[in-house]
């Protein structure tokens, strides 16, 4: 379905309540797979939000990188621009919650990694995407934000909305009839709908979708 929009939520492992590491429930029980549903005459596309997260340092381009690795901004190298981001909004460049970037590209598509790692000494910053990184991209550092957020919103419109529960838990929303979801801390995928131009044949229902278990964070896909 490479026209279609793509959203599917990973499950919560179950290793403690019956030793396996998923699963999926059905005449049979299963410890890896995939179900889904298709609207193959749905148009809509999803709408992603990070709504957990707030910004520690302002937009910036993006000069050097290689892979997953920023190396140089726009100001400086990466890692020391964000130690002084810190500094400049906490006071510190110690941090008790984990660190993000959203990164968007020239034509404004926007995807938010966890920092991995970084090197003072070299001035690089890992970013946990398979994706590899291009001069001219914009990076903004953000983190966990200390108030609570639900990952999932309601409405009074039929939609379906996957979520990713924060380290300070999940605030289930007021319980609604026009609504399929649920949120883990597995995370979600999203693929939107493919230009005929790019679409390719392998086999994947995967293929062109994004991971996402950036804590708070959401896609929603109206039904209406």
């Amino acid at each position: 379905f490479p026209r279609a929009a793509k959203l599917g939520i990973v499950g919560s492992q179950t290793p403690f309540l019956n030793g396996r590491d998923y699963t999926l429930l059905g005449p049979n029980i299963h410890t890896n797979g995939v179900v889904g549903v298709a609207f193959s005459t749905h148009t809509c596309v999803p709408r992603v939000a990070h709504t957990g997260l707030e910004a520690v340092s302002n937009v910036l381009r993006i000069e050097r990188c290689k892979g997953n690795v920023v190396l140089e901004l726009e100001q400086g190298d990466a890692a020391h621009l964000l130690i002084a981001a810190l500094r400049k909004q906490r006071g510190t460049e110690r941090v008790d919650s984990r660190l993000f970037a959203r990164v968007t590209s020239a034509q404004g598509e926007s995807r938010v990694f966890q920092v991995t790692g970084g090197n003072p000494a070299k001035g690089g910053i890992a970013l946990d995407t398979l994706r590899d990184l291009s001069p001219g991209q914009n990076i903004q550092f953000m983190m966990q934000s200390a108030s609570e957020h639900s990952a999932i919103t309601t409405s009074h419109n039929p939609r379906v909305c996957f979520g990713v529960s924060s380290d300070h838990g999940f605030t289930c929303p007021e319980v609604t009839t026009q609504m399929f979801g649920g949120a883990t801390e597995g995370g979600f995928s999203y693929g939107m709908p493919q230009p005929h131009e790019t679409q390719t044949d392998c086999g994947s229902v995967f293929t062109g979708s994004t991971e996402c278990a950036v804590p708070g964070s959401s896609v929603t896909l109206d039904l209406d």
